[in-house]
């Protein structure tokens, strides 16, 4: 929860949990399409 108030402040943060939740999201995606 710390990560997400801190977002509001320091974007850096903000776009790296957005990248690594898409990433998770991807690597799940992808199997399921096999």
């Amino acid at each position: 929860m710390e990560l997400i108030s801190r977002g509001s402040s320091s974007p850096v943060v903000f776009i790296v949990s957005l990248l690594s939740f898409r990433s998770f999201f991807v690597a799940h995606s992808i199997p399921k399409c096999l």
